[in-house]
């Protein structure tokens, strides 16, 4: 085919119009791989740059989170750090930097849409003290989007607690405060999440998961 091409090149009569649609229809062929190709690899580095970036924000949300929640304090002489604890959601009071009053933080798992919900932090400001305990503004001083794309087929929270005799260590799902206790020594944080700047194919679900010893417990 090709030597037929270039001899019609030397033909003053030039190419029927068969020749001229089979020259078409390879260059179309061709062009049409090129781009294929291009977009695939574009779409491929899009996938690993966007997993690469989840990956980071639930590392470093999980590194807050575990901060927060080792330095957890009573806000009273009859408290626990932890006031209430249950698969989606976490409320403890902790220390900031520069400030002897606690703050309550809230961590919780919400907004869930085909079994993939976001991760908000809500954070409330000490108003001062009240018969020897904190109390707390119930207007949040920060109520932050962390990650999307969070799975919800696992509790994101559990307490731990070592009982028994033997000691065993027994997972506490859900706790209030008043009718179930929080006061154990260890919480376990299973994060698992989907980027959703990928690709459907490149969405594989990555966990990050921490036992956070509570010191002032």
């Amino acid at each position: 085919m090709i030597a037929r091409l270039a001899a019609r090149l030397r033909d003053d009569r030039g190419f029927s119009l068969i020749e001229l649609s089979v020259a078409l229809i390879l260059s179309s062929m061709v062009v049409g791989t090129f781009v294929t190709m291009f977009f695939s690899f574009s779409q491929n580095a899009a996938d690993v740059t966007g997993k690469a970036d989840h990956q980071e924000e639930a590392r470093e949300v999980i590194v807050a989170m575990v901060v927060e929640l080792r330095q957890a304090i009573p806000p009273g002489p009859n408290d626990d750090p932890i006031s209430v604890l249950n698969a989606d959601a976490i409320t403890f009071f902790t220390t900031e930097i520069g400030s002897t009053a606690p703050i309550k933080v809230v961590y919780q798992r919400t907004n869930c849409v085909a079994g993939e919900c976001e991760l908000y932090v809500t954070r409330y400001p000490s108003t001062g003290m009240a018969a020897g305990a904190y109390v707390f503004s119930t207007n949040p001083s920060e109520h932050t989007l962390l990650l999307d794309g969070v799975l919800s087929d696992q509790p994101l929270f559990a307490g731990m607690r070592w009982a028994g005799n033997p000691k065993t260590l027994n997972t506490i799902a859900s706790c209030n405060g008043t009718s179930t206790s929080c006061a154990f020594p260890l919480v376990s944080v299973t994060l698992r999440s989907r980027p959703s700047n990928t690709s459907e194919g490149a969405r594989a679900p990555f966990e990050v998961r921490e036992e956070v010893r509570l010191r002032n417990v």
